[in-house]
């Protein structure tokens, strides 16, 4: 038995070869979309963050004048916390790259 055997002209494959680049060039732009969102929405969220940590920075130094030192304690805590949070966001941003 004879095995029927394909002969692809050159066209043909260059244009098998089009395709497929096009399809790994199509899935690198999203993943790059992707990747680009991510760390846009990981950067928003941590500006939301320190603009909420300013505000809290502000109104515990003016309860801090007003009542006294309880309130260094909370605010201390607050700050470990957002420091935390930062280092953590960094590292995440820094795997996705």
């Amino acid at each position: 038995l004879k095995s029927k055997q394909h002969f692809y002209s050159l066209s043909d494959l260059l244009h098998f070869q089009n395709y497929f680049t096009q399809q790994q060039n199509v899935k690198l732009c999203e993943r790059f979309y992707v990747k680009v969102f991510l760390i846009t929405l990981a950067s928003v969220i941590i500006y939301i963050y320190v603009l909420a940590l300013a505000v809290l920075f502000t109104v515990s130094l003016l309860l801090i004048i007003l009542i006294g030192r309880h309130v260094l304690a909370v605010f201390v805590g607050f700050l470990a916390s957002f420091l935390i949070t930062v280092s953590e966001g960094c590292a995440a941003i820094e795997q996705w790259n």
